[in-house]
C-alpha cells in the first residue's frame, strides 16, 4: 500500500543562514505498516531543495513492529540543518519537496513546503 504524508508545520520560515535549523512536522498514514527501516543504512525519507538537483535522504527507524501489518497513524519531524544562501544575493527563497518510501519500495505521495526565506 502506498503511504500519506501531510505536512503540519514548518518552522521558522523566514531565517538568518546559518543561524536556525528548520523543523517540519509531518503527518503519516500507512495501511500496512511499514514505514521506516531497522537498518540504518537504508534512507527512507527523501528532501529536495528546490535549489539544488540532488535530493538529501535520512533514515526512519521503523514506526510499527516489522513483523506486523497494520494501520499506522502519527507524526514524524524532521530537522533540517541550517540552510544557507548559495547565490552572492542577500536573500534567497527556496522550499523542501518531501516523500517517504516504506520497506516495500513504494513511494508516499510528494509534499512541498511553504516558501522559506534565508537572509545573509
Amino acid at each position: 500500500m502506498i503511504p500519506f504524508l501531510k505536512i503540519d508545520q514548518v518552522t521558522p520560515t523566514t531565517l538568518t543562514q546559518f543561524q536556525n535549523n528548520i523543523l517540519v512536522t509531518l503527518t503519516y498514514d500507512d495501511m500496512d505498516g511499514d514505514l521506516g527501516f531497522q537498518q540504518p543504512d537504508s534512507m527512507a525519507l527523501e528532501v529536495l531543495d528546490s535549489r539544488l538537483a540532488t535530493p538529501d535522504y535520512y533514515h526512519v527507524q521503523p514506526l510499527a513492529p516489522p513483523d506486523k501489518e497494520l494501520h499506522i497513524r502519527g507524526t514524524l519531524s524532521l530537522e533540517i540543518s541550517s540552510p544557507f544562501l548559495l547565490g552572492n544575493g542577500s536573500q534567497e527563497v527556496f522550499s523542501y519537496t518531501i516523500r517517504i518510501r516504506d520497506r516495500a519500495g513504494n513511494w508516499s505521495n510528494t509534499v512541498i513546503t511553504p516558501d522559506i526565506t534565508v537572509n545573509k
